[in-house]
Order: structure tokens, then sequence, then C-alpha cells
């Protein structure tokens, strides 16, 4: 004689709540889109109003070498004006650039940026650098200083 066993009731998957620092960005009131481009992560929100907080001007997404859309082109996440030379500033993410990748990319991407006659050093902030819009802030003062 074969038993069947009744099938299991799968409970309900439990919403996701927020980890510190990760509300949705609406709760922020982060921008959905700048300078005619959208903003792809919460962190790059958080950057936008943290630059335009402490006064820096700057371009969002500004590509070169064709952008990432080009083989060999690179996108600079934000080409802030500083005094003498704007610098690249390049947001990573510990997930994105350590995990996913092997890091080869982004070693190319930093040696082309270098190369570029009329641009600063390239700085790279990072996700755990940004967890909130006065962390941003904080963190880029230390990078860059104040403007003016």
């Amino acid at each position: 004689m074969v038993l069947l066993a009744k099938p299991r009731r799968r409970a309900r998957p439990l919403p996701k709540s927020p980890r510190v620092g990760q509300e949705p960005a609406q709760a922020e009131n982060l921008p959905l889109s700048f300078q005619g481009k959208p903003v792809d992560s919460k962190e790059e929100g958080r950057t936008i109003v943290a630059l335009l907080t402490i006064g820096w001007s700057f371009t969002y997404k500004r590509e070169y070498f064709g952008g990432r859309s080009t083989p060999g082109g690179v996108e600079v996440d934000f080409l802030v004006y500083t005094p003498v030379l704007p610098t690249p500033m390049r947001l990573q993410t510990r997930y994105y650039h350590l995990l996913l990748k092997d890091g080869l990319k982004d070693i190319f991407d930093y040696a082309k940026l270098q190369r570029i006659p009329g641009l600063g050093p390239v700085v790279d902030l990072w996700d755990h650098e940004v967890t909130s819009v006065d962390h941003a802030v904080r963190s880029i003062i230390r990078l860059l200083g104040r403007p003016g």
C-alpha cells in the first residue's frame, strides 16, 4: 500500500524590510532623473543631492570614447568641476565592482581616465560612504573639500 503525503502548504514570504540606510528613493526624496538621465541607484541619488548641497558644479554620467555603448568607451558617474582641473568621480559598489566583476574593466577604465588631458585624478566613492545624504556630504567633503 502506497501512502501519499499531503502537499505542504507554502508559507507566504514575508515582505522584505529595508535595511538601515536602504529606504526607498521616494522616502529619502531622491531624484529619479538628473540632467535628462535616469538615476540608476539610491547611492547615485544621494551623491547628486550631496554635491548640490555642498555647492559643487558637476556633470552626471559624462561619456568618453563613445561611452558604455562603444567598445573601449568609458562613462564617469560624476565629473565634478573642481578648481584647476575637473575631477572624475566614480561611484563604486562592493557588490557589483568586487563580487560580480573581476575588477579588470575598472582598472582599464581608471587608466583610460587618467590619460585624458584636462582631467584631474580619478576619485572613487564607495557605496558604504553614501548610506545617507548626510554621510555622502561628509564623504565628498573629505574627498574633494568645499567649492571656492
